[in-house]
């Protein structure tokens, strides 16, 4: 029996990938469980508008939005490759922090990609 679009035929990495990780279990569980005011969270990307500065963030872009010969993509991804801005950010700041033990030498002969993380896009259930 052939694998058909409604059963498809995954590796055993995409089959373990069709259902949520206890750490996404447990998060779902405790963002619908979750008592404002009462409990404390510490989870990483659930801020509330108390603790966002706002005054900062709108300075900031206001000097990235006003620089647009030095920030050109400020708005947008960009291509494939990135912002140039960016990886070359990553880039001295894994060296100056010595992140991965990479020495500049190797780290300049390695290609620097940004993926996205789950946890930014999982929607949150109330």
């Amino acid at each position: 029996m052939s694998p058909s679009l409604a059963d498809p035929l995954l590796s055993p990495y995409g089959q373990r990938s069709t259902s949520a990780s206890p750490v996404s279990r447990m998060m779902s569980a405790f963002a619908r469980d979750f008592r404002p005011g009462v409990d404390i969270n510490l989870g990483v990307g659930y801020v509330t508008e108390e603790t966002i500065p706002g005054r900062q963030i709108r300075q900031a872009l206001g000097a990235v939005l006003s620089n647009q010969d030095v920030y050109q993509h400020a708005l947008n991804y960009g291509g494939s490759e990135g912002s140039p801005n960016l990886v070359s950010a990553l880039r001295r700041f894994l060296v100056r922090n010595g992140v991965g033990g990479l020495p500049e030498h190797v780290l300049g002969e390695r290609r620097i990609i940004i993926g996205a993380s789950r946890a930014c896009s999982t929607p949150r259930r109330r």
